[in-house]
């Protein structure tokens, strides 16, 4: 997954600063969660990592589905990344573009998972200590995961801080086996 968006921040970033030039932040965000929809179906996605089938074929295919919903620019951006092979990126294009979007409106998607539900008060602190942090409004999203055992991990655009009881015991085992 880190592969993916190293490839696609590039993509995001041109997309971003042509949206902001062109005061179409969130026209962009409609196309490329489009875009995105489409590529992550499962079909789409088994015919994009599928050598034998063109990109040519798969752009075709893709514009007979949202051709409609698409700008000028949107058919090109698809079109450069498939001729770049990398259209199995375009998901990570999206999730980097709304990151940029976040960011430049002044607030932050934080995912907060944890071992356990959060309760209110509980995600206040988190939320306030964070918006200190980021100089910024934050959205906060939690999860449960209990493979956690204990603790939490908080992920904000690129920063993850990873405070919990799994993470902590691998690194100990690390440690002993060195």
């Amino acid at each position: 997954m880190a592969e993916y968006m190293t490839l696609a921040r590039p993509y995001a970033k041109a997309v971003f600063d042509l949206a902001k030039k062109s005061d179409q932040i969130a026209l962009w965000s409609d196309q490329l969660e489009l875009l995105k929809i489409i590529t992550s179906n499962k079909q789409v996605a088994e015919m994009i990592k599928n050598p034998i089938v063109e990109d040519d074929k798969i752009v075709s295919f893709i514009l007979d589905i949202a051709a409609d919903k698409l700008n000028e620019q949107a058919i090109n951006l698809l079109k450069t990344i498939a001729f770049n092979k990398k259209l199995s990126v375009l998901p990570s294009v999206t999730n980097l573009y709304e990151e940029m979007r976040t960011a430049f409106e002044g607030n932050v998607d934080v995912e907060v998972i944890s071992a356990y539900s959060i309760n209110a008060a509980q995600k206040k602190l988190i939320s306030e200590a964070l918006e200190k942090h980021f100089n910024k409004t934050v959205k906060i999203n939690t999860t449960v995961d209990k493979s956690l055992i204990a603790g939490l991990i908080i992920r904000a655009g690129d920063l993850v801080i990873d405070g919990s009881v799994n993470h902590q015991l691998k690194k100990i085992t690390k440690s002993l086996m060195n």
